[in-house]
This record gives C-alpha cells, sequence and structure tokens, in this order.
C-alpha cells in the first residue's frame, strides 16, 4: 500500500545491494565423499598388490633354493611391481585431489556462511522497511478508518484497529488506489484490540465498502 501511494523505505537501496551481494555468491557443489572413494580404493589396490608382490617374492626364494626355473616368475614379480608403483602414483594424485576438494569444501562453507549473514541482514532491513512505510500512511489509513460512518477507528501505532480485520483492509485496498473486487468468506476475523462494537458486521463491511468504493464480494 506504501509504495503504491509512492512511499519508498529509505533503507530500499541498501536491501538492493545486498540482494546483489547476495546473487553474487554462487554455491558450487563439493563432493569429498567421491574423493574419499579413490583414495581408499587405491590404498586398498595398494593392499593386495603388496601381498601378492610379498607372496611372488616367497615363490622367487623357494624356487632358487630348488634351483628351479625362475624366469615366469620374476617376469610376474616385475609385472605386480610395476603395478604396484602406478597405484602408489595414482593414490598420491587422488590424495591430492581429495586435499583440492577440502579446501574447495572449506571455501564453500566460507560462501554459506556469508549467504546466511547476508540473508539475515536483509530480513532485519526488509521488517525495517515495513516498519518504516507503515509508519508513513498510518495517518492516511487511520483517516480514512475514522471517516467512515461505522464504529471502526485506527490504534495509535501501525497495525492496529478497533473493529473487523476486514474493514481495515478494506480501507488498506482503497488507499492503495486497487479496485479489483475482494472475496469476503464467512464471518470476518476481528482486528487488533478490538472492543466488539454493536451492530451487524457484514452491514459494516457493505456500508465500509461502498463509502470507499471497493468492490466486494461475499462467499
Amino acid at each position: 500500500m506504501a509504495r503504491e501511494r509512492g512511499h519508498v523505505a529509505s533503507v530500499g537501496a541498501t536491501i538492493a545491494a545486498r540482494r546483489r551481494r547476495l546473487e553474487e555468491i554462487d554455491l558450487p557443489a563439493v563432493d569429498l565423499a567421491d574423493a574419499r572413494r579413490k583414495v581408499a580404493s587405491v590404498g586398498a589396490d595398494i593392499h593386495d598388490l603388496r601381498e601378492r608382490a610379498a607372496t611372488i617374492r616367497g615363490e622367487l626364494t623357494a624356487r632358487r633354493e630348488l634351483e628351479e626355473d625362475r624366469e615366469a616368475v620374476r617376469a610376474d614379480l616385475e609385472a605386480t611391481l610395476t603395478e604396484l608403483s602406478e597405484a602408489e602414483t595414482a593414490r598420491i594424485a587422488a590424495k591430492q585431489d581429495l586435499d583440492r576438494a577440502r579446501r574447495a569444501a572449506r571455501h564453500d562453507r566460507d560462501r554459506r556462511e556469508r549467504r546466511l549473514r547476508l540473508e539475515d541482514e536483509i530480513a532485519n532491513l526488509e521488517r525495517e522497511a515495513r516498519r518504516e512505510l507503515a509508519a508513513a500512511v498510518h495517518p492516511a489509513f487511520r483517516s480514512t478508518l475514522e471517516g467512515l460512518p461505522i464504529a471502526v477507528e485506527a490504534g495509535s501505532r501501525p497495525g492496529e484497529w478497533c473493529g473487523p480485520r476486514t474493514i481495515a483492509e478494506i480501507a488498506a485496498i482503497s488507499l492503495a488506489g486497487r479496485r479489483a473486487p475482494i472475496v469476503v468468506v464467512g464471518n470476518p476475523a476481528v482486528g487488533t484490540e478490538s472492543d466488539g462494537a454493536g451492530g451487524d458486521e457484514g452491514d459494516d463491511i457493505a456500508t465500509a465498502a461502498l463509502a470507499l468504493g471497493v468492490p466486494i464480494v461475499r462467499l
């Protein structure tokens, strides 16, 4: 209502700036689990290859003692040691990837914390803006209610009135310059600090709507 009547909150520019900063903080997904799985998988391969190499060395020693042919066993050992060297290199690379992922995760947490702080700041500023705008239109709102030919009036502070809530809403819609019909369902709730003013509430709502030029539809 206040904005529709041309009022602008003093913190509006600050809110816009904070929202732009919020949009600039992206949150890329960091998958530590995948990096950890790779390190664990390569570690398991290294363990198996070391056990295999130890077994082959035992067989090679036994064949040497028995003066049996060792060429095939020696070739198997060389191939196993080559695989082991490659696996150890892969583990180094996997650990480096995990370290990078952890650093990225820390940065991600920092960005999330900055986002949360900005979101809290924006929420506080928006509440301040709503209070300011409500205060700006409260005199007009109070004057509108007091000008109605029914027992309803605004309180001393924004958000307070004495009488049916629907009538206060009709007054707010009128001040906002809206002319679309509003729907009234059942018995409207009574506003803050209502004194339960006498008279038929439905008649009062119709009277207020007619006086302020706001069409209503009763369901």
